[in-house]
């Protein structure tokens, strides 16, 4: 069998047929485990999925589509999402299909600084109601944490970059096709294959094409334009003000970046200028048009949310703001009583009954079971402020390996998928003002992707510049 352990003992250089011994390990247990659980449904569910992940696992980008497909959908086990537990095939499959990685390929900026965070996280564990549960829900982070050490492994072509824009894209558009019909036929707010996360989805799916559509030419222009059009209406189709703020944010900042460095992002300010009026007499069109056929649109935007009646029964509640200020004062009390390492590590969900002081009902109808539903009162309640300040070193390396890519540009290649990346980046931390989905489920998974993305791109771009000297 050749030696067990190559180089430095470490556990992804191990021979292959040790790795397809662990693997066949891990899914005799997964397997026996399910049996002694007794759901004869999720037994055949997980069955199916197993023998399909050993299908695909010898090819690392089949496994790859396979998790992009899992990002549009919903389903959940055991409180994780079933992407989250699908990143770990992802990881098998990595360790399986490239058997020479050595430990510095593992090694990246975002990664530091997110082992960082989760050690000023640590200490909050000392006040979790249940360190079982809160190290369980820790596989989300874990999760992005394996995404994104993945992709610069194996995806190092610019090609391989755009696979992955591509394969979202047409994805995104299916969804929203969805959307739109339902819309259509109900007049009501929908979302699509993947639930409420569509709305993220979009957005980014959204401001990719715009971004796309201000770069190609000729016929991928007006493919891109079409998707555009198509996402964008799904998008408005789902009346949630909060990812259209995201979305108009995000591309108003990039707009704006492009304009003032329109000759480093190799793009003239008067094809910036017409193809903005042409996205905003698009927008507006497909806005009216979308109005017609769900009047709740309208109503979304002209609601007056200050003029509600709030009485003793929750049913009265009818804003989402108010609902969720019942949210964020039960967190404000968590935070009071455990300021300095938080209540917990993703323990808001399973222990906000020992911090609520509104009425009982409210509480059952509102907060009970929910995440804070914003990023940074998420991590300020759960971790402290000793968690904050890991969170925020977080962001600022984003923002800073953010910079030095658009640096890095020289030629117009590099700016396309710069600004992209860019920009789902920019997209990415508007929002996590207005949810705290980035920090689990679907949307932890896709910014896991994300930095892995920006880390290949980073190290492209590193590696024009060494060639150019």
């Amino acid at each position: 069998m050749g030696t067990i352990i190559e180089n430095n003992l470490r556990f992804w250089e191990l021979d292959f047929k040790w790795k397809l011994f662990l693997l066949s390990l891990l899914s005799a247990s997964s397997l026996i485990f399910l049996m002694q659980i007794g759901n004869e449904f999720l037994i055949l569910f997980s069955v199916l999925g197993l023998i399909t992940s050993l299908v695909f696992i010898f090819n690392f980008k089949i496994t790859f589509v396979f998790l992009l497909v899992l990002l549009f959908t919903p389903f959940h086990f055991f409180s994780l999402h079933l992407i989250i537990y699908f990143t770990f095939i992802l990881f098998i499959s990595l360790l399986i299909t490239h058997e020479k990685i050595v430990y510095s390929e593992f090694r990246n900026t975002y990664l530091s600084a997110i082992l960082i965070y989760v050690i000023f996280c640590i200490p909050s564990f000392l006040n979790t109601i249940d360190p079982i549960m809160s190290l369980f829900k820790a596989n989300n982070l874990i999760a992005m944490i394996l995404v994104m050490t993945s992709i610069p492994i194996v995806l190092k072509r610019r090609t391989d970059l755009y696979f992955i824009l591509y394969i979202y894209l047409l994805l995104t558009a299916i969804d929203s096709i969805y959307v739109i019909v339902n819309g259509i036929i109900t007049g009501g707010r929908v979302f699509g294959f993947s639930g409420v996360f569509y709305v993220d989805l979009s957005g980014i799916g959204a401001l990719i094409s715009i971004i796309l559509f201000i770069y190609e030419r000729h016929m991928k222009k007006i493919i891109f334009g079409l998707l555009m059009i198509l996402i964008t209406t799904g998008l408005i189709f789902t009346q949630t003000r909060n990812a259209w703020l995201s979305t108009g944010l995000s591309l108003f900042i990039i707009i704006l970046l492009l304009l003032i460095k329109s000759v480093k992002f190799y793009v003239k300010k008067s094809k910036i200028i017409k193809i903005l009026t042409v996205i905003i007499v698009t927008i507006i069109g497909i806005y009216f048009i979308s109005s017609q056929a769900s009047a709740g649109i309208e109503d979304r935007i002209s609601s007056e949310e200050s003029s509600q009646v709030i009485t003793d029964d929750p049913g009265s509640v009818s804003s989402s703001y108010v609902s969720r200020l019942f949210i964020w004062h039960t967190a404000y009390n968590a935070f009071a009583q455990h300021p300095f390492i938080g209540i917990g590590f993703y323990s808001f969900s399973f222990s906000s009954h020992l911090y609520y002081t509104i009425p009982k009902s409210f509480y059952k109808t509102f907060v009970m079971e929910r995440t804070p539903h914003v990023t940074w009162i998420a991590v300020l309640t759960e971790t402290g402020i000793v968690g904050l300040i890991g969170f925020i070193f977080l962001v600022f390396t984003i923002i800073k390996i953010g910079i030095k890519e658009l640096n890095l540009v020289s030629k117009p290649d590099d700016a396309k998928i710069t600004v992209v990346i860019i920009g789902i980046q920019l997209y990415i931390l508007i929002s996590m003002f207005m949810t705290d989905a980035w920090l689990w489920g679907q949307q932890v998974v896709l910014w896991g992707i994300t930095l892995g993305m920006s880390v290949s791109n980073y190290n492209l771009l590193l590696a024009n510049m060494k060639h150019a000297e």
